[in-house]
């Protein structure tokens, strides 16, 4: 069974990943880390120097990943472009891993920022997290060196609330403690058993 995660940046859906992960003894496929290893593949970045030009590269000839955020964030359709150049590659790797990763594991969990038909045509249940505006910008104050005004910008840049609950199969609102994250996890456990059941 594939548990699709998705939600909006700080809302805490890597953490909660990996709490059900361990509580299933499922893996995680993280598309941001996969999409991470793209850039290392020398068809991506033929691909990318075609669409950026080299100045993209460093002094080792490899992609430099700052240069392209700051190129692709500032451009609505460069972002879509370089979403269209790394996307099947992600997508190839997650369909190979979860062919071979099945034979061994009951639950597999992709763990995706924005979910797309692919994701959501692969995962058998899509969970979706997601926390206040407020307290989203406070996490990302602490985890990263962003101003308020680069996180807004980078949260205006995904799905609306609408659009990621519109997804999910149950949502999980994130606002409080570690603890309470941890109480949702037993009661989604109990509704992936259940629905894990009911798809034979």
């Amino acid at each position: 069974m594939v548990i699709g995660i998705t939600g909006g940046i700080g809302c805490g859906k890597s953490t909660f990943s990996k709490m059900l992960s361990e509580t299933l003894n499922a893996p995680i496929l993280d598309a941001d880390k996969i999409s991470h290893e793209a850039f290392s593949s020398n068809e991506i970045l033929i691909e990318m120097c075609n669409f950026l030009g080299d100045d993209i590269l460093d002094e080792n000839g490899n992609i430099d990943k700052t240069k392209v955020a700051n190129i692709v964030f500032l451009d609505v359709d460069k972002l879509k472009k370089l979403n269209s150049i790394i996307h099947p590659y992600v997508m190839k790797k997650i369909n190979d891993k979860i062919k071979s990763l099945s034979k061994e594991y009951p639950y597999i969990i992709i763990d995706v920022p924005l979910p797309n038909d692919d994701f959501v045509r692969l995962s058998d249940f899509i969970i979706t997290i997601w926390a206040n505006l407020d307290i989203r910008i406070e996490r990302l104050k602490k985890r990263s060196n962003f101003t308020e005004e680069a996180i807004m910008t980078r949260i205006k840049k995904q799905m609306s609330q609408d659009e990621y609950e519109a997804l999910a199969n149950t949502i999980i609102y994130n606002n409080g403690s570690i603890e309470d994250l941890q109480n949702s996890i037993k009661e989604i456990k109990l509704k992936l058993i259940t629905y894990k059941k009911n798809m034979h």
